[in-house]
């Protein structure tokens, strides 16, 4: 039905060229006939298929009033979040989950955008990847969707490990990075997160192999550097052991 709208738009306004008007018009008639099919027979495809064409036709309308796409983001992501969370006490609740994620996710890139746009890219990466992580922390708080608080706290940790390191990278502080992830070990322990502690221990020895062949690869003591590389990869390999041990 969606496709047979286009193509009568098209046909009717052969020589328009302004996709934008469009798609509000087609999202604008969908979301009132899904609106009025679900408030008939309440199903939950019918659901689904409504707020689709509610935030679609919502998204493409501020553009065209000419609203920054980071903040439309922001705006309507967190208001799906808020959504998915109406919805756990619905009979729709298994379209909860997955309006949370793509909540979270529209969300954070319009906050990562705002940001990457005011300072740099690396703060960006810090500061959204700290919001996701906070956002897995709510969700594990109150006992819901662990697959989502441990999607959370990977692609946070990730994005929080990869800003940290561009920041730092050739200063004179670049060793507060390897701090900054022995402290995370701790976190991984309160926070009971494996996932996290994947991508801690990652950082980790990717960070003692780049140290090492920046600074000692083309010195005398190279190979005394690759043993000691090694020991401390079985260093870290082992309190990663018993960090999961206690999660």
């Amino acid at each position: 039905m969606t496709g047979g709208w286009f193509v009568f738009v098209h046909e009717m306004f052969p020589q328009g060229d302004d996709w934008r008007t469009a798609v509000l018009f087609v999202f604008g008639v969908m979301s009132v006939h899904q609106g009025g099919l679900y408030g008939k027979y309440r199903l939950t495809v019918l659901a689904f298929t409504s707020l689709f064409f509610v935030y679609g036709f919502i998204q493409v309308g501020l553009d065209l009033l000419g609203v920054p796409i980071a903040y439309i983001a922001i705006v309507l992501g967190a208001s799906l979040f808020m959504v998915g969370t109406a919805l756990e006490d619905s009979s729709h609740r298994e379209l909860a989950e997955p309006s949370l994620l793509i909540g979270t996710c529209w969300m954070n890139s319009g906050v990562f955008d705002c940001i990457a746009f005011a300072t740099s890219i690396h703060w960006a990466n810090m500061v959204t990847g700290l919001c996701i992580i906070f956002a897995g922390y709510g969700l594990q708080r109150a006992g819901r969707y662990p697959r989502l608080t441990g999607l959370g706290y990977l692609i946070g940790s990730i994005m929080i490990y990869s800003g940290l390191f561009s920041l730092v990278r050739d200063t004179p502080v670049e060793l507060l990075y390897f701090a900054a992830t022995a402290s995370m070990l701790y976190v991984c322990v309160v926070l009971q997160s494996r996932a996290l502690l994947f991508t801690t221990v990652l950082a980790m020895l990717g960070f003692i192999g780049y140290f090492s062949a920046k600074h000692f690869a083309n010195s005398l003591g190279w190979p005394i550097t690759l043993v000691l590389m090694g020991v401390a990869f079985l260093g870290v390999g082992t309190v990663a052991l018993k960090v999961k041990r206690q999660i």
